[in-house]
């Protein structure tokens, strides 16, 4: 049966969805923004191999107003910022030249009718590139080469093309981020379902001041759309390379109480009631109180160094955030990533928390527990490690 992939609204936020036709009639035709129809298509698989987009701005009519126009520029800025290049194609350049110096953003002059030199570039024609266009001979170029593309208007060939109402609607198809949380929610989702009345415990672990809550914010969104409740609790500071004479742990008091009260009894499959927490745990702001757990709901938690024991035993689906030592010193020290910013701030970092955090991974085998390492040196476009 034929599958439809929309973009739509979900209390005001978007979402792909994955629906089969005998739903199309529910569809609310004033929310949908996008639509691709293809009985085999992985558009979020195709979506996570694309690092390069493609205007071709000859036939993109909402690119005219001064207003569309900074809009416009507005999106680009946003996809620079989310690691993908970007290939802008006019016979005028009026309003380009700003990108002109702008390292992931190339310019491309071209009349409207010209495309036949056009299809003689392959590196615009690759598995990476993803077309905006609405000219219909690049869009049958591009089914030819089974290659995807985005249209305004409808599409009416039946392979590889896929229709938005608003150029800015883009930015959710170009989302990286979104797409591998919903990617993990897809397949923890697919654990819990299998057996719904048992615990499921999510495990996020991450280099010190990494991002986590960003991350966890992103995800336990996806997860809450499901018919499952999700709780969280937040183990950045009971856990650290700091601790690493102590098991990585703040202090056994700290480990037992949380063992103890919670984690353990959770993952055994009973009911967790504590309506409030002492004051000595209660200042770490693992979770908010009152704090319920039920074996039908899905726990997640994070830390540093979550992966030692007792937690990694409890843990039933972990993921680790990777990042370059690189990234890793801008989060901890505070700089921003995208400067240029002294080495000897990296080689400081390798020779200190870098080296502990190396340290932990290897002492605790944490590779051979993980279950999807997320490449997270860039915040707004997180991708799965290859």
């Amino acid at each position: 049966m034929m599958e439809i992939i929309s973009i739509v609204r979900y209390f005001g936020k978007y979402y792909f969805q994955i629906m089969l036709n005998r739903l199309q009639t529910k569809h609310n035709k004033e929310t949908q923004i996008m639509t691709y129809r293809d009985d085999t298509i992985d558009l979020f698989f195709v979506m996570n191999s694309v690092n390069h987009a493609i205007f071709d701005l000859n036939s993109i009519p909402s690119v005219e107003t001064e207003n569309e126009k900074q809009l416009f520029q507005q999106i680009i800025k946003i996809l620079v910022d989310r690691d993908f290049k970007v290939t802008l194609i006019s016979e005028n350049l009026e309003y380009l030249p700003e990108w002109q110096k702008v390292e992931k953003v190339a310019i491309l002059q071209m009349p409207k009718d010209d495309t036949a030199v056009l299809f003689q570039n392959k590196a615009l024609f690759s598995q990476e590139c993803f077309w905006i266009s609405e000219n219909q001979d690049i869009q049958k170029h591009l089914s030819r080469q089974k290659l995807y593309f985005a249209s305004s208007v409808h599409v009416e060939l039946h392979n590889h093309g896929i229709q938005y109402q608003h150029i800015q609607d883009l930015l959710e198809l170009f989302n990286p981020s979104r797409h591998t949380a919903m990617r993990l929610c897809d397949a923890i989702l697919e654990v819990k379902r299998k057996s719904p009345k048992q615990p499921l415990i999510v495990g996020i672990g991450g280099p010190d001041e990494c991002g986590h809550a960003f991350f966890i914010d992103i995800l336990t969104e996806e997860l809450g759309r499901s018919e499952f409740l999700v709780e969280g609790i937040d183990l950045t500071e009971l856990l650290g390379i700091e601790y690493h004479g102590a098991g990585y742990w703040r202090s056994s008091g700290l480990k037992n109480w949380m063992m103890d009260e919670i984690l353990a009894p959770f993952a055994k499959g009973q009911r967790i009631f504590i309506e409030e927490a002492p004051t000595w745990i209660e200042r770490y702001e693992t979770n908010a109180y009152p704090f319920f757990l039920a074996p039908e709901m899905i726990l997640v938690v994070w830390g540093t160094t979550l992966f030692v024991p007792p937690l990694q035993e409890i843990m039933d689906w972990n993921i680790l955030l990777e990042l370059s030592p690189r990234a890793a010193t801008a989060r901890l020290y505070g700089i921003d990533e995208r400067e240029n910013f002294d080495p000897d701030f990296v080689r400081k970092y390798e020779e200190t928390d870098g080296q502990l955090y190396s340290d932990y991974l290897r002492k605790h085998e944490v590779s051979a527990c993980i279950k999807e390492t997320v490449n997270f040196d860039n915040l707004h476009a997180f991708r799965f490690k290859h």
